[in-house]
């Protein structure tokens, strides 16, 4: 129905604004199951800015707060994933801080533990499960957490060009209380993140040492373009 729209060039600008916020809303929807996540959040910015004000009718009210919130929940969820996180105000407003607050804390000290305990948390793991984006929280915050995690030893180190990985391995096992986890996982994910964008540079994997590179080794979350395969 959505490509049907598009393709008969149907003006949405000629339609009521309610009708508008509608259509945005499951665009956002259907651009996250594609993660197309640039996408969502336009849809869904859109739709969530011009959403109807709260009047005087108190029935009224709870209906156009309870379809504002829920397009919040999936809005900030992509942003999430891109490194945009929400102000601390926002989230209590819709009282979304008890779900969010922990992951954007967890995303930003890079503690996997931090991020596994709190999404594993029966409560937490049953809400996100069912607005379906549990997985997207789990994969895509994960990713985010180990380019935390590494930036910080950068910083710690000094920003020296020498990202030594073995010391990465006893700090991720007591973070995620997995002893099996070794230096052949470490070296993986920092692959992965090179891949990615997430962090300019190399791997010697002899010495296994991350060299990173000396200009902006760490861009922006919010400016990496990560190729996803559609749903």
């Amino acid at each position: 129905m959505i490509a049907n729209i598009g393709k008969a060039g149907v003006k949405l600008e000629q339609y009521q604004m309610s009708q508008q916020v509608i259509h945005r809303y499951y665009l956002g929807r259907y651009a996250l199951y594609q993660l197309d996540l640039r996408t969502t959040i336009r849809q869904l910015a859109f739709a969530f800015r011009n959403c109807p004000p709260l009047d005087s009718d108190p029935k009224t009210n709870k209906i156009t707060f309870k379809n504002a919130r829920l397009t919040l929940i999936y809005l900030i969820a992509a942003r999430l994933c891109v490194g945009v996180f929400p102000s601390h105000q926002l989230l209590q407003e819709y009282g979304l801080h008890i779900y969010f607050e922990t992951l954007i804390r967890a995303v930003k000290l890079g503690d996997l533990g931090l991020l596994d305990q709190h999404l594993d948390n029966p409560q937490v793991m049953g809400w996100f499960v069912k607005r379906e984006i549990y997985f997207l929280m789990k994969e895509k915050l994960r990713v985010l957490c180990w380019r935390s995690l590494i930036r910080r030893v950068w910083l710690l180190n000094g920003r020296q060009a020498r990202v030594y990985l073995d010391p990465l391995v006893g700090v991720v096992q007591v973070l995620t209380k997995d002893p099996s986890f070794d230096i052949w996982d470490v070296e993986c994910i920092v692959a992965s993140l090179l891949d990615q964008g997430y962090i300019k540079g190399y791997i010697h994997s002899e010495t296994k040492i991350l060299v990173v590179g000396k200009t902006n080794p760490f861009p922006a979350v919010s400016s990496v373009e990560v190729v996803e395969e559609q749903a």
